[in-house]
């Protein structure tokens, strides 16, 4: 059954309100939800932004919480002293949602769970998300490059997302072609440059195959130049990711597919 947890805000912008409250939404169709709190809503866990002037002028602010509720703090600095979870850098759904959910809530707070749902014991709730997590649907992905290092940095980059996710490996763009002639893989991951065919061939014979006209392709390649993004979007790619990947370039392009496929194509 579906948990919600109600989310305290302090210190938040309008706008980061606003963003947040997005990225909530997103979360509807998963084990555990979230939502902000309202002033009459029971705290599940609180969110404080110690990028505001207010709040670091308040330095006893994460320390005068209720010690039973979890504390997450957000902002560009590291963790601070008294924060029980840290969220750095910025308000993407696939960073925010997978701190989040190692948030344990303390049995207090566990009234959100369905009525007539026996709560976890203490400690036992992070094994029971994941046990669901698993349990739930998976969308399917596909990595394609000739380098083992660079499929174990995208598989690493991948576990970060806010969706459970299977992953599947090719190491060549006839392999890639196999696959997805099998299996109708929710969003690809594509090197340019390999050995046989190419990134751009694959992509344009991909799309070629039944049910794969809209999936997001994403392409990895070293190149930049303008016609390489040409030649991309003539083979059909959603999307580029330069190499060497770097982590929030590529959280970002994995935080817009996270939200169409929470959206759009929910199983």
């Amino acid at each position: 059954m579906t948990k919600n947890l109600k989310v305290g805000l302090r210190g938040f912008s309008e706008k980061k309100a606003e963003k947040l409250e997005k990225i909530f939404q997103a979360t509807g169709n998963r084990e555990r939800t979230y939502s902000i709190a309202k002033l009459t809503d029971r705290t599940d866990l609180l969110i404080v932004d110690i990028d505001q002037q207010a709040v670091l002028d308040d330095k006893h602010l994460i320390e005068t919480m209720p010690p039973e509720t979890p504390v997450v703090t957000v902002g560009q600095s590291d963790k601070p002293e008294g924060s029980d979870y840290h969220i750095k850098g910025l308000l993407l759904a696939t960073r925010v949602i997978r701190v989040l959910d190692q948030v344990e809530i303390p049995a207090r707070n566990r009234q959100s769970y369905s009525e007539g749902e026996q709560a976890p014991e203490a400690g036992s709730y992070q094994a029971d998300a994941e046990r669901a997590r698993d349990a739930a649907y998976a969308y399917a992905v596909l990595v394609v490059d000739d380098s083992e290092l660079m499929r174990k940095t995208v598989a690493l980059e991948l576990k970060q997302a806010s969706l459970p996710l299977r992953i599947d490996f090719a190491e060549s763009g006839e392999q890639a072609l196999a696959m997805t002639a099998e299996t109708a893989y929710d969003f690809i991951f594509l090197d340019v440059m390999m050995p046989g065919m190419d990134g751009y061939e694959t992509c344009s014979r991909i799309r070629q195959l039944a049910g794969m006209k809209k999936t997001p392709i994403i392409m990895l390649s070293a190149r930049t130049s303008p016609l390489d993004e040409v030649k991309g979007v003539m083979a059909g790619c959603t999307n580029y990711v330069t190499k060497p990947i770097k982590s929030d370039e590529f959280q970002n392009r994995l935080d817009r597919i996270m939200n169409w496929l929470g959206n759009y194509k929910k199983p």
